[in-house]
């Protein structure tokens, strides 16, 4: 690597005066640089080269030369705009995508990314969002920001666990873009560590990795346990009644399927207990199968190995013998 390099510097030092060479003796010059790029594709240099080549971009991109160039060239953007303004806009067009990150029961932060028009032109954006609607419904927007710089927008007061749907558009002194529309739900909030979906409800007491999950799946009344069937296996779920899926998916993680219990209460609710795989390592689930509507986590309580739980006696034991003191019974 440091010949390569060496030699890649090499040639970009002596680079002018192979200019002034070829300007002089243009058939020598090419000649001889054929010849050089004969013998690298036929000895395999030209791979180290290019990686080389990529190396020595990244690193150009950090120099005083780049940082003094995107200066003098912001400079002279804002130079130009004060002296011109709204004269170099160009139309303005719509954003490529967009989408929220950081999502909480009642909050999120819309992003977007913009589609560039011309380094002189200036945009603003428009974000609206609505609740999703139902069946051919027209959504009722709401203005949530506008004439925005950034390409992102903190929202609040929104509902745990609902849908929206939102949409934003660039705009400027020459006109404006078309909608690009998107949809997001929000977390639920934790009870008992879990939420909802559509055909059931679970729990997960707060114990960490390897604690229990608790499903309880609603179901026609006057049920007869025969009718059910349970399937569990480390990675999937799956409940039937006569032979119809009521329940069925992939868990977040693994369980331990031999720790399955089931019971059929009043013969219209089915409830489940499994317990997580602690190789998992995963505390706290956000939600019971893939793909269904997300908790929020992120307040529950964080397993502390000196109180409650399975190894809270084990690590009073061997607290207990690090000071010396008898262990608590």
């Amino acid at each position: 690597k440091t010949v390569v390099r060496a030699f890649f510097c090499a040639f970009v030092m002596i680079f002018p005066f192979l200019l002034f060479a070829f300007a002089a003796k243009p058939i020598g010059t090419a000649l001889f640089l054929v010849a050089c790029a004969s013998l690298i594709y036929v000895s395999g240099a030209y791979r180290d080269l290019r990686k080389q080549g990529r190396w020595a971009v990244r690193m150009s991109a950090r120099g005083p030369i780049v940082w003094m160039y995107h200066f003098c060239e912001r400079m002279s953007i804002r130079l130009m705009r004060l002296a011109l303004g709204a004269k170099l806009d160009a139309v303005p067009e719509p954003p490529r995508t967009i989408c929220v990150s950081t999502v909480m029961p009642t909050a999120g932060v819309i992003k977007w990314r913009p589609t560039p028009t011309s380094k002189l032109s200036a945009e603003t954006y428009e974000v609206q969002v609505a609740s999703s609607p139902r069946g051919d419904e027209a959504p009722a927007w709401e203005q949530v920001g506008g004439a925005l710089l950034e390409e992102k927008l903190p929202v609040g007061g929104l509902q745990p666990g609902s849908r929206y749907v939102m949409r934003v558009r660039a705009q400027n002194s020459k006109g404006t873009s078309a909608w690009v529309e998107g949809a997001f739900a929000t977390k639920q909030e934790a009870v008992n560590g879990g939420g909802y979906a559509e055909h059931y409800t679970w729990t997960q007491p707060e114990e960490g990795a390897g604690g229990p999950l608790h499903v309880s799946v609603p179901l026609p009344a006057g049920t007869r346990a025969r009718q059910l069937q349970v399937t569990v296996k480390p990675l999937t779920l799956r409940v039937t009644r006569d032979g119809q899926d009521v329940v069925s998916g992939a868990f977040f993680a693994a369980v331990l399927p031999d720790e399955l219990e089931w019971e059929l209460i009043d013969q219209r609710e089915l409830q489940i207990s499994l317990k997580k795989d602690s190789s998992s390592g995963i505390a706290y689930w956000p939600c019971l199968l893939q793909g269904d509507p997300l908790v929020d986590v992120s307040l529950l309580k964080k397993p502390n190995p000196f109180e409650g739980g399975a190894g809270s006696a084990e690590m009073s034991d061997i607290m207990s013998k690090i000071l010396n003191q008898p262990p608590q019974s």
